[in-house]
């Protein structure tokens, strides 16, 4: 799909993609994908353990979290 798929209607683009596994069953995650939705570009990085990865928004300009994630929704 070359790093690019849809959610929601909203086009979304895999920047970076890692999977490394550290000796045990649960890999490391390394995420980054982008998209530009209602006058910013939005970052969603998923990273750490598998078990519990953590989720983080980020954009340009700068926003709180729940408005980009309203933003990405709901344009």
């Amino acid at each position: 799909r070359n790093g690019r798929f849809d959610l929601l209607g909203q086009r979304i683009d895999l920047v970076r993609g890692e999977v490394s596994f550290t000796g045990d069953l649960s890999p490391s995650l390394d995420f980054l994908a982008e998209t530009q939705a209602a006058e910013i570009t939005a970052r969603i990085g998923v990273s750490g353990s598998a078990r519990s990865p953590e989720i983080a928004l980020s954009s340009s300009p700068d926003l709180p979290q729940d408005e980009i994630l309203s933003r990405i929704l709901f344009q």
